[in-house]
Order: C-alpha cells, then sequence, then structure tokens
C-alpha cells in the first residue's frame, strides 16, 4: 500500500516508479495518465462482483492509497480469464505478471516536475520454506516467458496488420492481386487460429503458430505461478520447445518483411499504389484481450 498526499490537484500527470534498487532496473511505471482498463460483462461467466476495480493513480488533492501487487507487468497473452479463487471485488485477471523476489526497492512519486523516493524493502513469507535459489529460479523462468510471450505478441499484431494492408481492389492489376493472396497465405500459416494448448499440438503444424504458441506459453506460465517453488523438470523442458517453435516462426516472419513484403512493395509502387508497413500494428493492439468462457475451457484441456 502506497500513500501519498497532494496539497494541491497536480497540472500535469503525476508519476510512480518502481526500481529494483540491486539492479536499477524499471519494475513497474504508472501514470495518472493512465487509462483504466474495462471490462465487458458478456465477455465473462463470472458475476462482477468478482472483479478488482482498475487501479488508478490519483493526481487530485487531497490523501491517496495505490496498491501494488509486488508484480511485473501481466505477460503478453491473447486471453485472460478471472480464476475460480475468486476474492469479492478483488479479483485480478490472470495470468499476472511474475512476483518480485524479496530485496530492496526504490519508489519515487513524480509531481509538477520535482520527484519524493522512498525505499521499500519486500520480504518473503515465513510460511514458505522455498530457498532463495528456488525462488530465483521460478522468477527467472517466468521473465523468460514473459519476454517470448511479448516477442510472440508483437509479432501477431503485425501479422494481423499487414494481412489488413493486403486487402487490395478488385482494379488492381492480376500480378499484384496474386502476389497480395500469396502473401496473405504465408501469413495466416504463420498466424495460425487461437484455442486451447496441450503437449500434443507442438507435434502439429497448427500448434506451431504464433496463436497457438502464444496460448501454450500462457498455460505454462499458468502453472509455474501456482506455488512459490522451482519450476518442475518437465515445465523447462516445455519452455524450450515452446521458445524453439517460437523461434522458428519469428525466422519465417523475418523472412516475409525482407523479401516477400519487398517485392510487392515494388510492385504497388510502380502501381503508384499504398506500400505495405510490416511494423505496424495492428489498430487497437492490446496486451490484456478479454477471454470468453470457451476460451478458458479450451485452455484447460
Amino acid at each position: 500500500m502506497i500513500d501519498y498526499w497532494l496539497k494541491t490537484p497536480s497540472d500535469g500527470a503525476i508519476t510512480l516508479e518502481i526500481v529494483d534498487a540491486a539492479s536499477g532496473k524499471v519494475v513497474r511505471h504508472f501514470s495518472s495518465a493512465d487509462k483504466p482498463a474495462t471490462v465487458d460483462p458478456k465477455n465473462f461467466n463470472v458475476p462482477m462482483y468478482w472483479v478488482r476495480p482498475a487501479r488508478t493513480l490519483s493526481a487530485a488533492a487531497g490523501m491517496h492509497r495505490f496498491i501494488w501487487n509486488i508484480a511485473y507487468p501481466a505477460p503478453d497473452v491473447l486471453s485472460r480469464d478471472y480464476p475460480i479463487s475468486a476474492i469479492y471485488h478483488d479479483t485480478p485477471l490472470h495470468p499476472l505478471g511474475a512476483t518480485v523476489l524479496p530485496g530492496h526497492y526504490k519508489i519515487t512519486l513524480t509531481v509538477g516536475g520535482q520527484s519524493y523516493t522512498k525505499m521499500l524493502d519486500i520480504k518473503m513469507d515465513p510460511r514458505v520454506k522455498t530457498t532463495p535459489v528456488d525462488l530465483r529460479r521460478q522468477f527467472e523462468l517466468d521473465r523468460k516467458i514473459a519476454d517470448a510471450l511479448h516477442k510472440d505478441y508483437e509479432a501477431l499484431q503485425q501479422l494481423r496488420s499487414l494481412r489488413a494492408q493486403l486487402k487490395t481492389p478488385t482494379s488492381a492489376p492480376d500480378a499484384i492481386q496474386k502476389a497480395a493472396t500469396d502473401l496473405q497465405a504465408k501469413a495466416t500459416t504463420i498466424e495460425g487460429e487461437g484455442g486451447g494448448y496441450g503437449a500434443r499440438f507442438l507435434s502439429t503444424p497448427e500448434g506451431r503458430t504464433l496463436s497457438r504458441l502464444n496460448s501454450g506459453f500462457g498455460a505454462l506460465v499458468s502453472a509455474l505461478d501456482t506455488a512459490e517453488a522451482a519450476p518442475t523438470t518437465q515445465q523447462v523442458e516445455m519452455f524450450g520447445e515452446l521458445n524453439k517453435a517460437l523461434e522458428e516462426q519469428l525466422s519465417a516472419w523475418t523472412e516475409l518483411k525482407s523479401k516477400d513484403i519487398p517485392a510487392l512493395n515494388d510492385q504497388l509502387k510502380k502501381a503508384g499504389s499504398p506500400t505495405i508497413d510490416p511494423e505496424k500494428l495492428a489498430p487497437g493492439a492490446s496486451s490484456e484481450e478479454e477471454t470468453t468462457t470457451q476460451d478458458r475451457d479450451q485452455n484447460e484441456e
């Protein structure tokens, strides 16, 4: 619980930054300008009194309390849901980000260009007997999964944007239409379709697509976070296999961006048509997409 008091309303946005004192790396950055996440009840088969209200940093005058969940940002999964282990009016969407390790953290509140800093010591729950070494092993694998999910998610948003840009008018020359159709097919093969995940999927082409791999990494991080304990041998092996498949798909996407898209852009330029931007993200890209009941059931396969 982080308490702060503002004598007068802040003219501009105020920020709250949490830094790992040992490494100097930023763990979280909050701003009063952040847009609170919204929840559409139609997308969830849970009572809305489960849901944790959006936590926002207030820039108004007066006394405020901001709650930080001692975790890194949530990973970039395509689907999230509320767990059955609900807490009345305080149930967050899962999966959550990696829980920070015990240690020293620096909290900095910045208002009107002036910063105020306090130190925070995070200690281990004395009832948990997991060793610091095992905690770190869990934390490091959690962060590796989050990094893999970020790469997967960003590539997916670029692919979706590409496919939207490839909708060429019927008046376009036949050569351009064929090149766009071929590129669309290759992009679709890399992207794949969403759904649940199981170990058997890795042996299938569909199970190695970016959409399915996102589900696989999401299922893995959810299993890893069920207890404060070292990752199992199976979890470590599964990460290695998922990450290998991800690198294959990212390599295929890189080849499209370096060869197929430039070739199509050359034709589009000659025809006087807008070119394709492979780095553009899909409109409204967000790492906190809502999950339907069907998605949740598939993830439990």
